[in-house]
């Protein structure tokens, strides 16, 4: 029998079992259609889970902590496995986040987030910066001793590092901070700078970190130390705000430069921000925003 006469004894036998040839052609269809529709949901899921952890940075992992009972773990169990397991980890920050009320002299908002984070966070801001997750970084950010990590704006702000007492605390220069308890926020300008006067800081009876100036400025309405190291820029503003009687030291510890950090190579969104910058500038926005927010005009660009 040669393959002609098998064709027709198969098409034959289709013709004369039409219903059953159908069905069993139909099951076929639905067989391969249903393996095409998994596997392309398998495909895009995968996709799906890859674009994420672009997002995140394709070296970052975010683990939220639930409180089930099934599955509780608490931070120090993080830092544990952490630090069991430091050659797959270059770094960990903890974020914890809760809703809370904050007050500010007599106002209070009552629907507040409010985020805590550890140390290494501002280093991974770098991370997520390099990654693409975010596009610049601008929030008092100094330029000095940065120049050549990022793509950088025009500085728009001249700042320096001073210190901030009470007002009737009797410090007077840095001199009178000879044992007294000085804090900074951690990985600052502010610390940074006191790294580079020893014999200043070797008079303190103890130099603290803290995780930002709030926390600082409240140790020091409490007693808690005697002095702030920080930006005047900072400290001018919440000095304002917080309307409390401290003063800033006349005294300064270094002079820096604000500006906005790109990544670097990245002067396409620069000159962007820098041309909207001058506009501010030339029509007078920038000057009215400084006079509202620090009671004068500090900034820099156009002058």
């Amino acid at each position: 029998m040669n393959i002609l006469q098998s064709f027709k004894m198969a098409m034959k036998s289709i013709m004369g079992n039409k219903m059953r040839s159908f069905l069993t052609m139909l099951g076929i269809i639905i067989g391969v259609a249903s393996v095409i529709i998994l596997v392309s949901l398998v495909n895009g899921q995968m996709s799906y889970m890859t674009e994420s952890f672009a997002s995140m940075g394709t070296n970052q992992i975010s683990v939220n902590v639930t409180n089930l009972s099934t599955r509780s773990v608490s931070v120090d169990e993080m830092y544990e496995f952490y630090e069991d397991n430091r050659d797959l980890f270059a770094q960990m920050t903890p974020n914890v986040t809760v809703s809370t009320t904050v007050k500010n002299g007599t106002e209070s908002s009552t629907s507040t987030t409010v985020s805590g984070v550890s140390e290494e966070y501002l280093e991974m801001k770098d991370m997520e910066l390099e990654s693409g997750n975010i596009d610049c970084i601008w929030n008092g950010f100094t330029m000095t001793g940065r120049e050549d990590n990022y793509t950088w704006t025009e500085a728009y702000m001249a700042n320096t590092q001073v210190f901030v007492v009470g007002k009737d605390s009797g410090i007077a220069s840095q001199a009178d901070l000879a044992g007294k308890i000085v804090e900074c926020q951690v990985d600052s300008s502010a610390e940074a700078a006191l790294k580079e006067v020893p014999d200043l800081t070797a008079t303190f009876k103890q130099l603290l970190t803290t995780a930002d100036y709030n926390s600082a400025f409240m140790d020091l309405e409490q007693g808690a130390v005697d002095a702030i190291a920080m930006d005047v820029i900072v400290a001018g503003y919440q000095i304002q705000q917080r309307n409390a009687d401290f003063i800033i030291l006349e005294d300064s510890l270094s002079a820096e430069e604000y500006g906005v950090g790109f990544k670097k190579g990245n002067t396409e969104l620069r000159d962007k921000v820098q041309a909207t910058l001058e506009e501010m500038a030339a029509d007078g926005t920038l000057k009215s925003v400084s006079e509202k927010w620090f009671g004068e005009d500090v900034t820099t660009i156009g002058k």
